[in-house]
């Protein structure tokens, strides 16, 4: 009887499927753990931008917003310290029989006080719904009754413009928004205040000490009324239009201005060249 000797067993194919089990393992091992990784940062990063935006609504980052957790205020920013632009430009020779030039500078804040809510502040105006989106548009409101007084603040522009004239201009025909002269004079008066005020936080309670008063104006159509005083660049300049105390004659002021038409009534600023 002859001998038989048993064949070798090839068990490849169930290594490669166990070579394949252990990789698919390893994979779904390194899924769950990039999904963990992904949801963790997710979860950081809202926390940090919801921290970071507690402060104000209004915030901007800064070099030191990772370290505070909370960017610049619009207030922040324009209490930094503004350097010239214009270094040495005083040295320059110029010629002297150049023209005279100026432009016209529109306020940056023109806000009502009330002394019959002293802690109310003024609204902030809705944007227009345009085929680019949302448009705010450059209106100012002039407001002045025997309670209610409008401060206003401008900012002297460029370098060598420091002759400035405070206007008030009144048109002869009817404007498009609602237009009311008093009867009797106003007062305008000069803020002793260097300081950006914002509408959003001014009220008649905390309202800038009144300086001097620089004019009566009585406003008519068709008129001009108009104060010069020295301006230096980058300062503001503050004032506040009310109505003068009198029991015989109801005050009543008001209009709304549009400085990117450069449209009539207007308060402004009319810078003239000093060099």
């Amino acid at each position: 009887m002859s001998n038989y000797q048993l064949l070798p067993v090839d068990d490849g194919p169930r290594r490669l499927e166990d070579i394949g089990s252990d990789a698919n393992s390893t994979n779904d091992k390194l899924s769950w753990a990039a999904i963990f990784v992904c949801a963790f940062c997710t979860i950081i990063n809202i926390l940090v931008t919801i921290r970071s935006s507690s402060g104000s609504s209004y915030t901007f980052p800064s070099a030191t917003s990772f370290l505070t957790t909370r960017g610049m205020t619009r207030q922040d920013i324009d209490s930094l310290r503004r350097p010239s632009q214009f270094i040495g430009l005083d040295k320059i020779h110029r010629n002297a029989t150049s023209g005279s030039t100026s432009f016209v500078n529109f306020p940056l804040l023109m806000a009502q006080i009330d002394a019959q809510r002293p802690y109310e502040v003024t609204k902030p105006r809705k944007g227009e719904e345009t085929s680019i989106g949302t448009v705010y548009p450059e209106l100012g409101q002039m407001i002045a009754t025997s309670s209610i007084s409008t401060i206003l603040q401008f900012r002297a522009l460029d370098y060598g413009m420091e002759l400035c004239e405070l206007s008030i201009k009144t048109p002869d025909e009817e404007p498009v928004y609602p237009f009311i002269l008093p009867s009797p004079p106003i007062q305008i008066y000069a803020i002793p205040q260097k300081k950006r005020l914002y509408a959003n936080s001014l009220s008649y309670a905390n309202r800038p000490v009144r300086g001097e008063l620089i004019g009566e104006p009585r406003l008519l159509r068709n008129g001009t009324w108009s104060y010069t005083f020295r301006c230096s660049m980058d300062e503001i300049y503050t004032f506040e239009v009310a109505c003068k105390n009198t029991e015989t004659e109801e005050c009543i002021l008001r209009w709304t201005q549009d400085k990117e038409h450069e449209s009539f009534p207007a308060i402004f600023v009319t810078q003239f060249s000093t060099i």
